[in-house]
């Protein structure tokens, strides 16, 4: 009876050492990949960081352009390296150079859409940096630019008219001054719709197309969320849920 009780002692012994043994080496391994995902992490980081000085490297190399065609290609480089930076977690830099780059277009004579792209580039920046003010003069550029070409469709118009109220929506977000943002708040609310009312001025929700029904749902969206600031929550489902519904018509 000892000796049965003895081994059964032994066995337990063992089963709790070779627990103890199995929790450590899965802590170990734990760690390691844990290292292992730092280790790459740094790596990668290392990588686009000289990424980033070689190709600031041959900007500078490039910097003195004497032709339209090396204006582009400079600016080429220079949108390269912005989107290097943004990722690398520098905006401020990135700016700067998507800038830098759009200056070179207007003097190489870059066609519209390539400006626009830009444009559009510095309007994300700013916006993810909550630098709305210059958010605001980016849409601004890009609605001139389309209002000067005749072959603009009406829903590219509007759609510029939709950024620049969402734009003034994230400004009037901010305002400290509860009077001033209510104010702001109702004019971006007149804004956005008399947009859905010119949107469907000539068809029905149905007769829209898939880029109409997408736009018409963002100023739904953004209506909802003026509605759910100024606190009427009322107004603001039956936009979302209209929303919603457009979206399952464009998947």
């Amino acid at each position: 009876m000892e000796s049965r009780h003895s081994k059964l002692i032994v066995l337990l012994l063992f089963a709790c050492i070779i627990g103890w043994i199995a929790t450590a080496s899965i802590e170990q391994a734990l760690g390691v990949s844990g290292a292992s995902r730092n280790h790459r992490s740094t790596a990668r980081k290392g990588r686009m960081q000289l990424q980033i000085e070689i190709l600031k490297a041959k900007i500078e190399t490039d910097s003195s352009a004497k032709t339209a065609a090396d204006s582009l290609n400079l600016a080429g480089k220079l949108e390269e390296l912005a989107t290097l930076l943004w990722q690398d977690g520098r905006p401020k830099e990135a700016l700067e150079a998507l800038t830098r780059a759009l200056a070179l277009e207007k003097q190489g004579g870059a066609a519209k859409d390539r400006l626009i792209a830009t444009l559009n580039q510095i309007a994300s920046v700013c916006r993810d940096s909550s630098k709305y003010n210059d958010m605001h003069m980016a849409l601004r550029q890009i609605q001139t630019l389309n209002d000067h070409d005749p072959a603009t469709t009406v829903e590219v118009r509007i759609r510029d008219r939709q950024n620049i109220a969402s734009c003034n929506f994230l400004m009037a977000v901010q305002e400290d001054d509860l009077l001033k943002r209510k104010q702001q708040l109702q004019l971006t609310q007149a804004s956005m719709e008399e947009l859905k009312r010119e949107l469907l001025t000539e068809r029905a929700i149905d007769k829209l197309n898939a880029g109409e029904k997408s736009l018409l749902a963002t100023i739904d969206d953004n209506l909802s969320s003026i509605f759910e600031e100024l606190g009427d929550k009322s107004a603001a489902k039956p936009l979302k849920e209209e929303a919603q519904t457009l979206r399952s018509f464009t998947r």
